[in-house]
């Protein structure tokens, strides 16, 4: 039995699409977990009326804790022998499910990931002949940190339960699925991909991930430094974590830049990220577009020559 896990907040325009996707996923043997944390809209009597149509769904309520605290309730009521996350605004393709385990038993792995598309108005059906690719751990730890196939998103793969064995989601943390991920990559034995995109990621204008503060840009950073301690024991991956260091503070500096925090570019902490990234940009070897190449050069020439460009293309 695979459980999923639905966090829900004030996601009432949106949820009725995510939960008719799981009813209609080809692999039947589901336990749908929908854990509404404290929404102030119409979500939990959306989810109530479901569970009234399918006795696969089960409802939970709690008090407004946030994502991690919803995962880790979900985690320790599932009872399915394996593990896969929807987020409420998202959906899946019929066959998704279906096809992560089928990918997951045939190459016997502990976890299987598919491609995914991010749309905002309508999505572009791109047909594509089936890859499917498995790798050992250290490889998939080195593709997550070289931005590649696998991605930190849990919401694309489909988890044996056993792989998060104590790990719990970090309370009161930002982007807890980049800290948890390279945790639950060592754990297993192999992961599989498949490049076919069979889940839609809805890019939504008022959601948290596209609002930014010093706070977020802290955690962001933060959480980068996690994943370098956690992976420096493999001394193979120094360099690349190094281009991964590298590549998070071009990013935190882009970010503040757009959200017109540009105080907070040259505090203290940012000072210190700033120091690193000129003295270690060598190690940034990756196949970028000319305007990431162009803002990458004028970060590493100033940062108020940098915030003026990202200002221009805006």
């Amino acid at each position: 039995m695979i459980s999923v896990i639905v966090p829900i907040y004030n996601t009432e325009k949106y949820l009725k699409r995510a939960l008719n996707s799981l009813l209609k996923q080809t692999y039947q043997d589901l336990e749908i977990l929908l854990i509404d944390d404290g929404s102030t809209d119409s979500s939990l009597k959306i989810c109530q009326e479901y569970a009234k149509k399918d006795h696969r769904i089960k409802v939970f309520h709690q008090e407004n804790k946030g994502v991690s605290v919803v995962r880790n309730f979900g985690l320790s009521v599932a009872k399915g022998e394996y593990i896969s996350f929807l987020d409420s605004d998202d959906y899946m393709e019929p066959n998704m499910l279906q096809t992560l385990y089928q990918n997951l038993i045939d190459t016997e792995s502990d976890i299987s990931v598919c491609h995914y598309q991010k749309f905002k108005d309508q999505i572009s059906h791109i047909q594509v002949k089936k890859i499917v690719k498995v790798l050992e751990p250290l490889q998939a730890l080195e593709d997550i940190i070289s931005d590649g196939l696998l991605t930190n998103f849990l919401w694309n793969k489909l988890f044996k339960k056993s792989v998060f064995c104590s790990f719990a989601f970090p309370v009161n943390k930002i982007y807890e699925d980049v800290y948890i991920m390279p945790k639950l990559l060592e754990q297993a034995k192999k992961i599989c991909y498949t490049n076919l995109i069979l889940y839609y990621y809805y890019q939504r204008e008022d959601s948290y991930v596209n609002y930014y503060s010093k706070e977020k840009n802290d955690n962001y950073l933060e959480v980068c430094h996690e994943v370098c301690r956690q992976l420096l024991k493999y001394e193979i991956l120094n360099d690349k974590l190094k281009a991964y260091r590298i590549f998070y503070i071009y990013s935190a500096f882009l970010q503040l830049a757009k959200s017109n925090l540009y105080h907070v570019m040259f505090d203290k902490n940012m000072n210190q990220e700033y120091i690193y990234f000129r003295k270690n940009i060598k190690y940034l070897q990756r196949n970028f577009s000319l305007k990431r190449k162009l803002l990458i050069y004028a970060l590493y020439m100033h940062r108020i020559l940098f915030y003026q460009i990202v200002k221009i293309m805006k």
